[in-house]
């Protein structure tokens, strides 16, 4: 396996096909989804520019106006935030971009003077045990520290462990949006909705992206996780207009625009041994021309290799969510360049697609930063805002977790780190389709035009 020099540290894993693959070739009656124009996708509005930041009180004042109060000083105080994420084997490398960011982000808010002066604390928690051993990593954590206000969670196991426990507890938190919870405030739009949006965008431009000698139809073939481990996924588009009535009263099929056509559907195992190639066999057999999984970092690195290894990579359009893209991945791919031509789907833009001065040093600093590095610094900045939001106006010692979840449930429009991302209500309507360039860290936005 070739290791990339950013990855030195990390030992070379081998990957072979040993766990079985459950899969099963459906029946294949033609299904369309509204074929859709540019530019705009249904239910997918064109993203247009991001409302400016909200800008913190400040103690500068008009000249000749009243005296501004000045901010409050919470010098010596502390705000508790809980974190989950997991370390060890087998998901740990695929969110250790995803803790350094947060690591490192986090101590730069403090040493620039924290929270209003009041040190932000992050409690991390054992994520790496079963769903019982989570929730009870999380009463442990809330006995130990009652005075958390929030929680930051990386992996989507962790919001299916945690989404009824932090209900009870009300405690809110952040995550990546696989799952939902009365208290689980997303990052990304949920599995399903990305999933729409990535074959609806398809759709609308097949005639440019399908694969050469792919006809109008779009034959999918669908690899997923196990639900517990990355979220639901189902295809559900409408049924086929009727065919119109030709002048000699014959029924002529609408098949002349691109049209959708769900020809496989199988379920991988999470684990890095689990046997892909019989996916990738039934998926030749049916023809498929499009393969969407929501397999991250070892899982989606196998699929790559394996395509890649049977010489049929070319066949088949490959998408993915963009939280696939990590560190992980490229550990396990056999060659970097075996990424080119992914497409990932996010309601983010990528790291040079904003000029915020203290981002853009950060982020020249580090060789790479996979996406789960992205949604842990704006994670990290969504929660000084709404922390200092609910400090400023009810006071440190009036800051919990309810006024929190409050003001986070309340909070519209939010544009994460100056406009990667827009938090709350239209943050679907913010998805983008992105293709990896050749180049590590490279990448291409496809949708919306620029």
């Amino acid at each position: 396996m070739l290791r990339l020099r950013s990855f030195a540290f990390l030992a070379a894993l081998c990957l072979a096909a040993c766990a079985p693959l459950s899969s099963q070739t459906l029946p294949t009656p033609v299904v369309s989804l509204p074929t859709v124009g540019l530019p705009t996708l249904p239910g997918f509005p064109a993203i247009g520019t991001l409302a400016a930041p909200t800008a913190s009180p400040s103690p500068s004042a008009t000249p000749g106006g009243p005296t501004p109060t000045p901010l409050p000083d919470y010098s010596g105080r502390q705000v508790t935030v809980l974190h989950f994420c997991p370390r060890g084997e087998p998901f740990g490398l695929a969110y250790t971009g995803w803790s350094r960011a947060l690591d490192e982000r986090s101590a730069a808010l403090n040493t620039a003077g924290g929270l209003l002066g009041a040190e932000l604390v992050l409690v991390r928690g054992n994520a790496d045990g079963t769903s019982e051993q989570t929730v009870a990593e999380l009463g442990l954590l809330l006995d130990r520290h009652p005075q958390a206000v929030l929680a930051l969670i990386c992996a989507p196991a962790g919001e299916a462990a945690l989404a009824d426990s932090l209900a009870e507890a009300g405690l809110p938190a952040l995550g990546p949006g696989a799952f939902a919870g009365d208290t689980l405030f997303p990052l990304e739009p949920d599995p399903q909705t990305q999933l729409d949006f990535a074959l609806q965008t398809l759709l609308a431009q097949w005639p440019s992206l399908r694969p050469q000698g792919a006809g109008q139809e779009l034959r999918l073939a669908l690899l997923t996780w196990p639900a517990d481990v990355a979220g639901e996924l189902a295809l559900s588009p409408p049924p086929l207009p009727m065919p119109v009535p030709a002048s000699d009263g014959t029924a002529l099929p609408l098949l002349v625009e691109p049209h959708l056509n769900l020809v496989l559907q199988a379920e991988l195992d999470a684990d890095p041994f689990a046997n892909v190639f019989d996916f990738i066999f039934a998926a030749r057999e049916a023809h498929a021309n499009l393969i969407y999984t929501n397999a991250r970092g070892f899982g989606l690195a196998t699929l790559l290799n394996a395509l890649h290894d049977l010489g049929v990579r070319d066949r088949f359009v490959l998408v993915a969510p963009a939280a696939a893209y990590d560190l992980q991945l490229y550990e396990y791919l056999a060659d970097p360049v075996r990424a080119q031509g992914l497409y990932l789907t996010s309601a983010w833009a990528w790291w040079d697609q904003t000029q915020p001065a203290d981002l853009q040093a950060w982020a020249s600093e580090t060789e790479f930063l996979d996406w789960g590095a992205l949604h842990a610094a704006g994670a990290l900045d969504l929660t000084q805002h709404v922390l200092e939001q609910v400090m400023l106006e009810q006071g440190l010692d009036s800051l919990t977790a309810v006024r929190v979840q409050r003001s986070l449930r309340e909070l519209r429009g939010y544009p994460i780190l100056d406009g990667l991302s827009q938090f709350g209500q239209g943050q679907a309507q913010g998805l983008r389709l992105w293709q990896v360039g050749e180049v590590l860290g490279e990448m291409q936005p496809v949708y919306p035009p620029e």
